[in-house]
Formats: C-alpha cells, structure tokens, sequence
C-alpha cells in the first residue's frame, strides 16, 4: 500500500496538536485580541448609530414643529390649514393644550416663588423685597 504524500499546506501551517503549549496560549491571545478589537469598533458603530438616531428624533421633532406650524386652523387666521385626519386634529389640540399649561405653569411657578421669598422674609424678620419680574 501507498503511503500518501503529505499536503504541502499542512507543513507550512502547525495543526493545533501540533504548536504545543506556548503556540496554543499565543493563539488563544491572538483570539482574544481579535475579540477586543471587534467590541472596540462594535462600540465605535453602537455610538455612531445612537448619535444618528438622535439627529433622528431631531428632525422628527423639527418637523412636528413645521407641520404644527402649517396645520393651525383657518378660523384662526393661521396656517393653510391642510387637510387632517382625527388623529393630526387630536394631536394639534394636545399641543395646543400643552403650550397652554405650560405658560400657565410657568407663571405659577413665578408667583408661588415670590411667596415663598416673601414667607421667609417675614418669618425671618426681613424687609419684603422688591418684586424684580
């Protein structure tokens, strides 16, 4: 019988069994190595895809401020008024009720602000201060 010729390709390149202990640890940190490099540019994508999303969402939301913009009724003698599904409609009267309560809380928070300042005036013994708004 034959005996068959060895490939040359197995003599360039060690099979596993044969780097022995000091060749096995240099290839495990080779992989190792290899996996690092991967979560570093993985997590280089990861962040690079987050920062597109939230220019993402910021366009979304120019938009959305655009359209709010167009979209106010006729009758109030604003926008073109486009045509509306029931859900722009409900959407634009949650904005506007938003914008509303907002101011209000705004101006709530001021008021409440200067009683407060002028409770602890008084509780302290102090002249009132002037109101700077």
């Amino acid at each position: 019988m034959a005996t068959p010729e060895p490939d040359k390709k197995n003599e360039s390149s060690p099979q596993p069994s044969d780097r022995g202990i000091l060749g096995n640890l240099l290839a495990g940190l080779k992989v190792v190595g290899s996996e690092i490099k991967w979560l570093g540019l993985s997590g280089l994508r990861a962040f690079e895809i987050r920062g597109m999303k939230k220019r993402l969402d910021q366009e979304y939301q120019s938009l959305g401020k655009h359209i709010h913009e167009q979209a106010k009724t006729p009758e109030s003698g604003q926008g073109s008024g486009p045509v509306r599904d029931e859900k722009t409609g409900l959407a634009l009267k949650q904005i506007d009720f938003l914008l509303e309560e907002i101011a209000y809380l705004k101006e709530e928070r001021k008021r409440f602000r200067n009683e407060f300042v002028s409770s602890r005036a008084n509780g302290l013994g102090f002249k009132e201060p002037e109101d700077k708004s």
